[in-house]
């Protein structure tokens, strides 16, 4: 996003790759980039929006991050052109068509209005096509869902638990939360014990958020991170 709109200043923005694009117009073609130019314009026949009115009309986008969502405004003018996208998935050969995996949120709303249109985007390669109506876009905005992770830590040494094992990371590194990070932890279903040795690398732009629990105190059964 190259202008500074977006639905609300508390979203992150993803990590994307826009690919380019193609979209119906008198004066040209749309190659995508008015999506991201951070301009809410009640325009149709620029390249400062995007607009799907036939079937080789599509935008692609290259998403980097984990997952994602996808936010639409509108325009005034024509906001009776929303009809849903197909979407479609690369599998490394080809595009493979996934539109009904993805509910897609579109009503009549305006260039000073928002909506989340797509959610729960996972990460990959996409193409957004003309389906079954015309749809005029403003602006989009992709949103980072955040990927929280748990790891235990005690005693200077970083621990998670898989198949009802403890296990003892050699580091934080960012590939150890990647793999072994977890949702919530239980510690009823802790067997035994195994190490992992990695080398030490930084965990780039995370945090890591730590709390003390005095186990002679109380009992622990579950920890689940909100």
């Amino acid at each position: 996003m190259a202008g500074t709109a977006k639905p609300s200043d508390t979203l992150l923005e993803a990590s994307y790759t826009l690919i380019g694009g193609s979209g119906s117009f008198d004066a040209g073609t749309q190659n995508g980039a008015g999506l991201f130019d951070g301009a809410l314009v009640n325009e149709w026949n620029t390249n400062r929006v995007h607009y799907w009115a036939s079937s080789v009309d599509y935008i692609e986008i290259d998403i980097l991050s984990n997952s994602v969502n996808i936010w639409r405004s509108g325009t005034t003018d024509w906001n009776g052109y929303y009809y849903p996208l197909k979407i479609k998935k690369w599998n490394g050969a080809s595009y493979d068509d996934v539109t009904s995996q993805f509910t897609q949120n579109c009503s009549n709303i305006t260039q000073n209005k928002w909506e989340k249109t797509i959610e729960n985007l996972p990460k990959g390669r996409y193409r957004f096509e003309y389906s079954n109506g015309v749809r005029l876009d403003s602006e989009w905005f992709i949103e980072l869902i955040p990927n929280n992770k748990l790891l235990l830590h005690s005693n200077n040494k970083m621990y998670s638990i898989t198949s009802h094992n403890l296990i003892h990371l050699g580091d934080s590194s960012v590939q150890n939360f990647i793999d072994y990070g977890l949702d919530s932890i239980d510690f009823n279903t802790i067997n035994g014990e195994l190490r992992i040795v990695n080398q030490s690398s930084t965990l780039g732009s995370g945090k890591i958020f730590e709390h003390t629990i005095d186990l002679r105190k109380r009992r622990v059964d579950k920890i689940i991170l909100g």
